[in-house]
């Protein structure tokens, strides 16, 4: 849990099978105005009531996922790897949130975010997946997501780093 003025830096770091049921955030929660960052870590195996691995809760929390993997992650609720209520969370080069998942009537297999959370997904994407973005950066809007960022569709296979080639289905 970070709160208000803590801050968290993680480097290489694996964050597996934390158990928040009852709460929120499997791995890390922002329950204040705080930051987390993750660089090259990845999240599995976490779960918790809603975002399996990471909730940001609190207006001022900030969190930053670099070159991270969130998978097979939990929620029995909403957001399976993050639920974002609030701040800012930005996922970037080529993080990538799969096979996680959440309850049945739930939503956000991976991510949940609700309108007062800023969230956004800034290129470069892992090869063969995209996000639509402009400029690089892909403002997410409020609602619940699968995989992110999305795979190539079957036959079309995305080959370069590029923003423009990653920042649409084709």
């Amino acid at each position: 849990v970070v709160g208000d003025g803590g801050e968290l830096e993680a480097v290489d770091t694996l964050f597996e099978g934390n158990d928040a049921i009852g709460h929120m955030g499997g791995a890390v929660a922002l329950v204040g105005a705080g930051s987390f960052s993750a660089l090259r870590s990845t999240f599995s195996g976490n779960s918790a009531t809603r975002g399996g691995a990471l909730a940001v809760l609190a207006a001022g929390a900030s969190a930053s996922l670099v070159s991270t993997t969130l998978e097979a992650n939990s929620a029995t609720l909403d957001g399976g790897a993050i639920y974002a209520t609030a701040g800012a969370t930005s996922l970037a080069n080529e993080t990538l949130l799969r096979a996680n998942e959440c309850g049945a009537d739930s939503e956000g297999a991976s991510l949940y975010l609700t309108a007062d959370a800023n969230v956004a997904y800034e290129l470069p994407a892992p090869l063969g997946r995209w996000v639509l973005a402009d400029g690089g950066v892909a403002p997410l809007p409020q609602g619940g997501y699968g995989e992110l960022p999305y795979a190539c569709a079957p036959g079309v296979f995305g080959g370069a780093r590029a923003f423009v080639a990653q920042s649409g289905p084709s």
